[in-house]
């Protein structure tokens, strides 16, 4: 147990305890994140610039996906190609069994695991599915892109990181092009 600056306890997990890492990941990100989606939203505005990049660089009629897409910010991240897009595509629809999105306006699906990060991305006018990156609900080699920022990091064990991984790799067409961001210290 440690005590932070404002004087709230919080349990800590020794480096050499065992642990279930789902457990962890729930109790530590996935609740944490349902707790602060709405400030966590509003201080996540500005794109990286590194990510719009990648996104303008993609072929008029791709179909990408944003795997973790937190409030969405990247949904409208390149005007320049979303208006090109606009244009050219008047409805891209995925399905995987039960699991249809359809964007009239934009070809990047959207994905969240949280659903309070989920409703903000709805309420800005997006269709968004909750899914877990471990176990992405669209049919394999859908996409011909994925965005996957500042997500990975919140696995708790490296397995888990390469079955990620791995299952972005199967969303993606072949020739397919993905970005994948962590945060690390």
């Amino acid at each position: 147990m440690i005590t932070d600056n404002s004087g709230k306890s919080h349990d800590v997990l020794l480096s050499n305890e065992k642990f279930d890492p789902i457990e962890l990941e729930n109790r530590y990100v996935h609740q944490v994140y349902d707790v602060i989606a709405s400030e966590f939203s509003s201080t996540r505005h500005s794109p990286w610039p590194s990510v719009v990049k990648f996104i303008e660089a993609q072929s008029p009629g791709s179909l990408g996906v944003d795997v973790g897409c937190g409030n969405g910010k990247y949904l409208t991240a390149s005007s320049k190609y979303y208006a090109a897009m606009r244009a050219s595509t008047s409805s891209t629809s995925v399905q995987c069994k039960s699991i249809v999105t359809t964007s009239n306006f934009i070809p990047i699906a959207a994905m969240e695991r949280s659903p309070k990060l989920a409703e903000i991305v709805y309420n800005r006018g997006f269709d968004v599915v909750i899914g877990d990156i471990l176990r992405i609900p669209y049919c394999s080699e859908r996409f011909d892109f994925f965005l996957c920022i500042a997500v990975i990091h919140h696995l708790s064990t490296m397995a888990r990181r390469i079955e990620a991984v791995n299952e972005l790799a199967r969303i993606l067409r072949v020739g397919g092009r993905g970005l994948i961001q962590v945060i690390c210290n």
